[in-house]
């Protein structure tokens, strides 16, 4: 019965552990991202300014990108936030990321540590302890 238990656990784990994911943002082209249907987006426009949107809040039409999210800039080497609503032209962005799942960290963040604990257990059993 408790092996059982330690089964069900195990799984659990390791579903919520792929559920979370380990997300980042990854650069895409225009190309892909006028593709991409509601994906969280950082817009580089310059060095110093970065426009953040959530899925959903922004959307193309023509040659501009309109919405609602955060202006990420820079003052003093400090990362500042500000609100923004408006629109953005295509031409005038430099960097295009995308929000998407980095399967092979996610992956290694499952078995990476399982594989410490399998290997512990086995360890541990062997020798008695």
């Amino acid at each position: 019965m408790i092996y059982k238990r330690k089964k069900l656990v195990f799984l659990l784990l390791i579903s919520i552990s792929n559920y979370i994911g380990c997300y980042s943002y990854q650069a895409v082209s225009k190309e892909e991202f006028l593709s991409a249907k509601d994906k969280d987006a950082s817009i580089r426009i310059d060095y110093k300014h970065t426009y953040l949107f959530s899925e959903g809040d922004y959307s193309i039409n023509n040659d501009t990108l309109s919405g609602n999210g955060k202006l990420k800039g820079l003052k003093q080497s400090y990362e500042i936030y500000h609100d923004f609503e408006g629109d953005l032209a295509l031409s005038d962005i430099k960097e295009i990321k995308l929000k998407k799942i980095d399967t092979t960290l996610t992956i290694a963040t499952i078995v990476i540590p399982v594989g410490v604990l399998v290997w512990l257990k086995y360890y541990f059993f062997k020798s008695g302890i």
